[in-house]
């Protein structure tokens, strides 16, 4: 009987494959092709990775690749876009976009993502990012939403919130900075709150911290130390206000 169920089991998913498109794929490990089917198809409906799952196109067939609906498993890789939901230990969507959530036990990647993402150790996004992130470690090209974790690391341009025990923002910054520790490398525009605020460029807004420092901060600074190398005053204690660009 469980004979006759499996080989059912395998018809279904089989018959299900048409035209590059499966609704079910289970894969064992898929750099050798041991899935059901036995071809890497974009699915349409849940995939299983058991595993290892990977649908990442080959050269005899470069259309598929996608997945939308349920991805679950140990480790995932997606060709193409990521629609709908993620769940497993390393989720990596290679070269498209992932829209709607994942949640990895130690990471997920992505080119673009539209949505939440939630991991254990690291997000991290090469292009894009749309959304909130919660992790450990957070690495993003550009990105507009929100962020929590230990450390946020923004290389492009930041728009939002962040909030970690170490805020990176390499480009321009517009929005909130919260942490332990807060730097801009470029400009920041609006507010960092945090025990040590620094800004190698430009600052416009508010800097509310133990020690706040800035090349040019146009606002007010508030905390024990406050620099503001080319503003009207370069250094204050309590509060140091300049509105001269």
């Amino acid at each position: 009987m469980k004979k006759l169920l499996t080989l059912a089991f395998m018809a279904l998913a089989a018959a299900a494959a048409t035209a590059g498109t499966t609704y079910f794929q289970y894969s064992i490990f898929s750099p050798g092709d041991v899935m059901i089917p036995w071809e890497r198809n974009d699915v349409r409906g849940l995939r299983l990775n058991m595993p290892f799952g990977c649908n990442k196109a080959r050269e005899k067939n470069p259309s598929v690749g996608s997945v939308v609906g349920v991805d679950f498993g140990f480790v995932g890789v997606t060709g193409g876009n990521m629609k709908g939901l993620e769940l497993g230990g390393f989720n990596l969507v290679d070269s498209g976009e992932s829209v709607g959530a994942q949640f990895g036990l130690v990471a997920n990647r992505t080119k673009d993502v539209y949505g939440l993402q939630v991991a254990g150790l690291l997000n991290w996004n090469d292009n894009l990012a749309y959304g909130a992130q919660v992790g450990a470690l957070n690495f993003n090209s550009e990105f507009t939403g929100a962020q929590f974790g230990l450390v946020d690391w923004t290389f492009g341009n930041m728009t939002g919130a962040t909030l970690a025990f170490a805020n990176v923002a390499c480009n321009e910054f517009t929005g909130l900075s919260m942490g332990v520790f807060n730097y801009g490398l470029s400009k920041i525009s609006g507010a960092q709150i945090g025990l040590l605020n620094v800004v190698s460029g430009a600052s416009e807004g508010l800097q509310l911290g133990i020690v706040n420092a800035s090349q040019h901060h146009l606002g007010v600074q508030v905390g024990l130390v406050n620099l503001n190398a080319t503003g009207s005053i370069g250094f204050l204690p309590i509060v140091n206000v300049n509105f001269n660009r």
